[in-house]
């Protein structure tokens, strides 16, 4: 008799298994729906809503160009057109604009460092150096502005002497990390091509 189930544990088995079978069947219909809808594409909006439209490239960038031809001496919008006009590969707009961000704000790391990168890009490396000379003459903490002066010097002058010099400054300022692993190995690199006497 021990083996014989008492008829309310039989019925409560019946139970659990339909409660289970319930929910089972809830379940799958909610995935085959929503992986329904996501399918079809009504989970997207149409490729011409009007909120894309409102935030297309050519929107934002004449936005920031109007922003900033009305305020001149604005140097955040000047900024902020820069930067659009770097994102869009624009780069000697980019130069242009942060130039005149700096002559608006003359001590702002971030545009120093941005119109020096942009400079470096350019392969305009004297100004990258009058940028970034400045820049560490105002800040000589910055890691992105010794890093860059470093790479100026290296890539650009052929100077790399100086260039360790400089690079070594910035491993003393980042300390540890992959840039310092990466950075070591430049000085590596640019000590073998020091000029032979």
């Amino acid at each position: 008799m021990a083996n014989k189930k008492n008829p309310t544990q039989k019925i409560r088995k019946k139970q659990q298994k339909m409660v289970l079978w319930v929910l089972t069947i809830f379940l799958s219909f909610g995935l085959i729906g929503s992986s329904v809808v996501w399918i079809s594409g009504k989970f997207f909006p149409d490729a011409k809503s009007e909120s894309q439209e409102a935030y297309s490239p050519a929107k934002i960038l004449a936005e920031a160009e109007a922003k900033a031809k009305a305020r001149p001496d604005d140097a955040q919008a000047l900024a902020d057109l820069a930067q659009i006009y770097f994102q869009a590969g624009k780069l000697p707009e980019a130069s242009k604009m942060y130039a005149q961000a700096i002559k608006v704000e003359p001590k702002n790391s971030v545009y120093c460092t941005q119109l020096s990168l942009i400079y470096l890009l350019l392969g305009q490396y004297e100004q990258a150096c009058n940028v970034l000379e400045k820049e560490l003459a105002n800040h000589p903490e910055s890691k992105e502005a010794r890093y860059y002066y470093a790479q100026t010097l290296a890539l650009g002058k052929k100077d790399y002497p100086r260039a360790v010099k400089e690079m070594e400054k910035y491993i003393d300022l980042v300390k540890t990390g992959e840039d310092v692993a990466k950075a070591r190995q430049m000085v590596t690199e640019w000590k073998k091509l020091f000029p032979k006497n």
